[in-house]
This record gives structure tokens, sequence and C-alpha cells, in this order.
């Protein structure tokens, strides 16, 4: 099958999330698709409103990309996982270890701390932080100045809550479900 029968769907928690990965589309680092600010961890008339823009003469390849660091809700995280993947031609389950500067820090080299990751980008803070990279239009070309790995970004299941985990390891059987930091999602 060609990739013109593919539709690349990216669900994020955020923002900040959504700006990066459009730079890494804008960038060639992924595969052109639709972004949606998504949360698994809510609503699920969201993810039904989502999933019937599926497209039904194409195969749908989804990357959701969630956060971890609050599971309240862990009940409705998996019904709209499920609800996904049944819908889905492809899912790659991507869990953010914490949060986004965590995963930032992970995939570039030269940053030690949140510290040298708030100076990157002009900021005293988290907010300010977020505020900052979502305007940044130069994202990836700071980032790679920094050593950024596009290959280590939202691929340490391993360093997952465990009740995460736990349900993550109910799809490793499932052909339709990629959790393995083995399969590459970069161009």
């Amino acid at each position: 099958m060609s990739r013109k029968n593919y539709v690349y769907w990216y669900f994020v928690e955020g923002e900040t999330e959504k700006h990066l990965v459009d730079s890494l589309i804008q960038n060639d680092y992924l595969q052109s698709g639709r972004i949606n600010i998504l949360s698994c961890w809510f609503n699920k008339n969201k993810i039904s409103t989502q999933t019937r823009r599926f497209s039904r003469s194409q195969d749908n390849i989804v990357y959701l990309i969630f956060d971890t660091d609050d599971q309240t809700n862990l009940d409705y995280f998996e019904s709209n996982c499920n609800l996904i993947i049944r819908e889905a031609s492809k899912v790659y389950l991507l869990g953010q270890a914490n949060n986004l500067e965590d995963e930032l820090l992970k995939s570039c080299s030269l940053l030690k701390n949140k510290n040298d990751l708030y100076k990157l980008f002009s900021s005293q803070g988290s907010k300010e932080f977020k505020s900052n990279f979502i305007k940044d239009q130069n994202l990836l070309k700071k980032l790679e100045r920094k050593g950024f790995d596009n290959k280590s970004i939202w691929i340490s299941n391993n360093l997952l809550p465990e009740k995460i985990i736990s349900f993550l390891k109910k799809f490793k059987d499932n052909s339709k479900v990629s959790i393995s930091p083995k399969d590459i999602w970069f161009k």
C-alpha cells in the first residue's frame, strides 16, 4: 500500500506538544498529518467526535501522545484508548514520562536539567517556558543545537507509571497497537 493511502493523526495533550509535532512535521521528521489536542484522560465525547472524522477510504494511523503525570481518570483513559484502537487501522501509544519538559531533557543530550531548558527558551519557569515554546518559530533548530535526537522522544515506556505500563501490556499481542520503543515512528 502506498503512503497516499494513509491518513496520519497526531493526538496530543496540549499546545506545547502540538507545536513540537507541527515543527517535527515541517522539518520532515514526521509524516504530514492532522494534529489535534485531545486528552484521553477525560470526556469520551471528544474522542468519539475525533474518530468520526477518520477516513473511511484510507487507513488511519494514529499517534496518541499522552501525559502520565495525572492518572486520576484511568478508567476514562482505558475506555478512550480502546475506542481509538477500535476505529483506527494502527495506533501508536506514546506516553510522556511525566511531561514534555522531561521528554525534551531526555532527547537533548546537551541539556542537563530543566533550568537549562528554561534558559534555552528565555524562561524563568514552567508557565513562561510553555508560552515561549509555543511562540518559538525556530524550535527545532534551537533543540538541535542542544543535541536533539528525534529517536529519543516519547519512547521510554519503562519510565511510565506502573498503572500505565500494566494497561499498555494488554496490547502486546495486538497487531493494530504499537507500544514498543523499537517501532521507530519517525520518517
